[in-house]
């Protein structure tokens, strides 16, 4: 019986060490935000090394929060490089030179700075090569449309548009107007005029059956005006009926034919 006791206390000790030593370490952590930010730089370096950079960017910026270090606004601004952040890298690395202006850190920033301004420039010269093997396109139109290159939507004639050497197929469209669409080679460095001519389209005619209809629908309001006049306090009477549902019927009559005149 006392076996038990003792090892029920036994086990009640061992609860409380070890609750207590990870209150001990709890405490401790919040006490020491520098062991925080250490241990979330470890983290932030696997996502580095996993090439994972966003989430490496976002532990980097907890642990700077805990601890401004340097090292840790380096580490967080080269991962957002990574991220292919280049027009924000220089911004991120100037904070990082401001927190150390000399020393192996500032090296670093200067060195993926010029790194950064190297990769920017070459971008801009291999877009600039490409502009240059480009054609053009030059729309020309009496009245505004959308202008479309190879089903794209370019903007509106008239208009010039820069497009690569190849077959396009340029169509204008309007509303109310049928769309045009015509094929041109493009060249390098030449342009092409395109000249579009929207042609509107207009109601057919009103023809000899279309005219009889409009009679017929004239006839049916008449014979409509006559019914009612022939009513009474006592409702529509005989003639009355006649002469409205005549109306009814010459309106259907005639509506059908103006219809069918067009569709002629």
């Amino acid at each position: 019986m006392n076996l038990s006791n003792d090892r029920r206390i036994a086990a009640a000790v061992a609860f409380v060490l070890l609750t207590s030593c990870w209150a001990i370490g709890a405490a401790a952590q919040e006490a020491d935000p520098k062991a925080e930010a250490l241990r979330l730089y470890k983290i932030g370096r696997l996502h580095f090394e996993g090439d994972e950079f966003e989430k490496a960017a976002g532990v980097f910026e907890k642990a700077l929060a805990l601890d401004p270090d340097p090292i840790l606004a380096y580490n967080a601004d080269r991962a957002r490089e990574r991220m292919g952040e280049l027009a924000q890298a220089p911004l991120l690395y100037a904070r990082s030179l401001e927190m150390a202006p000399d020393g192996d850190v500032a090296d670093r920033c200067t060195q993926a700075i010029a790194s950064i301004d190297r990769q920017t420039e070459a971008q801009a010269e291999a877009k600039r090569e490409r502009e240059e093997e480009r054609g053009t396109i030059d729309v020309h139109s009496d009245v505004t449309g959308q202008v479309r290159i190879d089903g794209k939507l370019m903007g509106t004639a008239p208009g010039r548009f820069r497009v690569d050497p190849g077959h396009r197929t340029v169509e204008v469209s309007r509303a109310g107007a049928a769309p045009f669409s015509t094929k041109v080679d493009i060249v390098a460095n030449e342009v092409a005029d395109v000249t579009a001519v929207l042609e509107f389209t207009r109601a057919a005619p009103v023809n000899a059956l279309g005219w009889t209809g409009f009679g017929m629908m004239a006839a049916g309001v008449g014979a409509g005006a006559i019914g009612l006049g022939l009513a009474d306090e006592n409702g529509l009477g005989t003639g009355g009926g006649i002469a409205v549902a005549s109306a009814v019927l010459l309106e259907v009559a005639g509506i059908g034919l103006v219809a069918w005149s067009q569709a002629e």
